[in-house]
């Protein structure tokens, strides 16, 4: 049993660490459909700061993912992301958690990364990652320390669109966001690609769409586009169900190995925060 519960906490963990796919800290909120996207003067899509929280279950043992998007009043965005196991999981886990913090904006319809912090000590493989996007001299620079080892420095150039693995998703819901703005969205078959930094190597994204399906909400049904996310030659996937009267927030997250259900997440609450004053 205690091996179980072990492997259980990895796969929980996973979502969190590597698959870019986070959610939601609760605060109660109205009807979804009541929600307005932020846009700025020229009527632009732009990311709706909220924070939302999900359960979580893998054979029955479960853990919560809570995230916050911020907004100041500046345009700076500054995301936080946490992965905790709750029940029999938290038992063996104690108090180890994942904590993740991605501070971007948005140019022209770009997410342009400035700073990434992880600190896990939940998984298998704990350790920190602190890395700086200059993104005017392309390069991206940090430290990483993972598995007790020694600290290995990070400095390479950036020949491509790079994300951390939290603005990878707030990437994918703005792209999204700007999509609908113009056409329908959901007709899309065209497939996307994201290059995530990976501390074994970065990491090349394919995004498919995987068409419809309706999501119970607080006692509502959203509808929810899907999309399929996957590195070349890779055996797990992750499907994500994304409510556009959320804003292109995921509602459901399924992750397979070898088609076989892993994890499912689903989103309990969700609420919009307003636009923050900068300290």
């Amino acid at each position: 049993m205690y091996q179980f519960v072990k492997n259980t906490l990895n796969a929980i963990s996973y979502i969190g660490r590597r698959a870019g796919v986070v959610a939601l800290l609760c605060l109660g909120a109205s009807h979804a459909d009541a929600l307005e996207p932020i846009v700025s003067d020229d009527d632009a899509p732009r990311l709706t700061p909220h924070e939302a929280e999900y359960n979580v279950k893998i054979s029955g043992i479960g853990g919560v993912l809570t995230t916050r998007l911020a907004l100041d009043s500046d345009g700076r965005y500054n995301a936080t992301h946490t992965v905790r196991p709750t029940g029999l999981a938290r038992l063996i886990a104690g108090r180890g958690r994942i904590a993740e913090q991605s501070l971007f904006h948005v140019e022209s319809g770009a997410l342009v990364p400035h700073r990434y912090q992880s600190n896990d000590q939940l998984s298998r493989e704990k350790g920190t990652i602190d890395l700086t996007f200059d993104v005017k001299a392309q390069r991206l620079e940090g430290v990483v320390s993972l598995d007790d080892a020694a600290e290995a420095a990070v400095d390479e150039a950036m020949t491509d669109p790079l994300f951390d693995r939290v603005s990878f998703q707030y990437q994918l819901m703005l792209d999204l966001l700007i999509e609908a703005k113009g056409s329908d969205a959901s007709s899309s078959t065209a497939q996307d690609t994201y290059v995530i930094f990976d501390a074994d190597g970065n990491k090349t994204l394919e995004i498919t769409r995987i068409g419809e399906r309706m999501i119970r909400f607080r006692g509502d049904t959203l509808s929810a586009l899907g999309v399929r996310q996957q590195s070349p030659g890779s055996s797990r996937k992750t499907e994500l169900w994304l409510a556009p009267a959320l804003d292109f927030a995921p509602t459901l997250i399924e992750q397979y190995r070898k088609e076989k259900l892993k994890l499912r997440a689903v989103l309990r609450d969700y609420a919009p925060l307003a636009v923050s004053a900068r300290d």
